[in-house]
């Protein structure tokens, strides 16, 4: 390495062997250092309660980029509380998992193999919470109500209350359920008929609630006549790995279809309406190989009918095949895998065994081979795999490979011995070298 040289600049380096007081043929190269170690622009866009889009622009000759952010009184005066090495050819990145309504600072450094360039920083403050929108009763019957609210940014969950009101109702204690973040209307079911009920909804932002939005409701009395009719010939007809495609037959006299989706792993219930004139949907951003349990009921008169449920699962991502270690030297390592039909992009990741910081790079769908260099020798590296399918990401495949140590002769030879009849033995020695 050498070092103490001009930004921008080109150089002249030779290098010739010596044995004892004689020198051996000169061999000359030329380099250029970068015009600058440092990233010229850090910004910070797409803000929300609990993240920040990091970007910057590329700096020739850098291996690779390290990000560290943090609260701004843990950041100055302590070592860095969060960092992530990033490969050369990331220049953004997204920063989760943060607290709403918080100034964190945000710094950028510039990684030359083993070194590393002077930093970067900008500072950003986190959205503060929200609070859920257009809360409302879609529909009723004499035990149930159908609500809907609009989407919250960041909210990881919602959740919802309910209880009776009026007199001889208040030794009931408030009922509450949890919803998932892209779950927008919910059917209350088993209440009181010709009851007024209080519902609030909160949206919560991991750990933290927002503001609570209540509305107040009747349901109808006993005995309604001209019940909604049951939805007939429920059916998937297509499955994948993120969808599932239902088709039903229609209904006449309805305003609209209710469908909702619970998937059997545990997490929340998601639901969605469709207007009266369709026959099919497909569900969106499902779990891939997850069993699902689907309901479809049909809504009109501002009543819901009793929903048609079957239980389907999605198809399962393939995965990369035969994840190999092809050569490795002291500073590098080839690896090769096999092609996943569908795959969009490869997401590959690496680093030391014993540590949690990782490089990445996003291979276009036709790479079936990639050198990782830059490494240290003789160490051991854990090398990771995705495919890619648009914005879903397939099963990972690891692998364990360490590089060569730096200096070692990798030629080796071979003996063995060859006998002939009546005679002596001869000796023969191959040698093998590395190309």
């Amino acid at each position: 390495m050498i070092q103490g040289l001009e930004p921008g600049t080109e150089h002249t380096v030779t290098i010739n062997p010596v044995f004892g007081d004689i020198e051996g043929p000169v061999v000359t190269g030329r380099a250029t250092t970068v015009a600058s170690s440092t990233v010229q622009m850090l910004k910070v866009s797409e803000i929300s309660i609990n993240s920040l889009l990091v970007s910057w622009d590329s700096v020739a000759g850098a291996t690779g980029y390290r990000v560290a952010w943090g609260p701004t009184p843990e950041f100055f005066g302590k070592d860095r509380p969060r960092h992530l090495a990033l490969s050369k050819s990331v220049t953004s990145h997204q920063l989760r998992s943060l607290a709403p309504d918080t100034e964190y600072m945000i710094s950028l450094s510039v990684l030359f193999g083993s070194g590393e360039g002077p930093g970067i920083t900008t500072s950003a403050r986190t959205a503060p919470l929200g609070s859920v929108s257009n809360f409302k009763v879609m529909s009723h019957t004499s035990t149930s109500l159908s609500l809907a609210w609009s989407a919250t940014a960041a909210a990881t969950k919602f959740k919802l209350t309910w209880s009776p009101m009026g007199a001889g109702k208040g030794k009931q204690v408030a009922r509450t359920r949890y919803l998932g973040s892209r779950v927008l209307a919910h059917r209350i079911e088993h209440l009181v008929p010709n009851t007024l009920y209080r519902v609030s909804v909160r949206a919560v932002f991991s750990r933290t609630e927002g503001p609570e939005v209540v509305l107040t409701h009747h349901t109808a009395p006993s005995g309604d006549s001209n019940p909604i009719l049951t939805i007939q010939d429920l059916r998937v007809t297509d499955i994948g790995v993120n969808t599932l495609k239902l088709a039903w037959k229609k209904l006449p006299g309805i305003s609209h279809y209710k469908i909702s989706w619970e998937p059997s792993n545990g997490d929340s219930e998601s639901s969605q309406l469709v207007p009266v004139d369709a026959a099919s949907f497909a569900i969106p951003k499902l779990k891939d190989n997850t069993s699902y349990t689907i309901s479809v009921s049909a809504v009109g008169k501002g009543r819901e009918g009793k929903p048609a449920v079957l239980t389907a699962r999605t198809l399962d991502f393939p995965e990369v095949t035969e994840f190999t270690v092809q050569e490795a030297t002291d500073s590098s390592v080839l690896l090769s895998w096999d092609a996943v039909p569908g795959a969009s992009l490869y997401l590959l990741t690496w680093g030391l065994s014993s540590a949690p910081s990782l490089s990445q790079e996003l291979l276009p769908a036709v790479s079936r081979s990639f050198r990782v260099t830059g490494l240290s020798s003789k160490e051991m590296y854990l090398f990771s795999i995705k495919p890619m399918f648009g914005d879903s990401e397939g099963p990972e495949t690891t692998l364990l490979g360490q590089t060569g140590m730096k200096g070692v002769d990798l030629d080796f030879w071979v003996e063995f011995w060859v006998f002939y009849p009546f005679s002596l033995c001869w000796r023969v020695t191959l040698w093998l070298k590395e190309v």
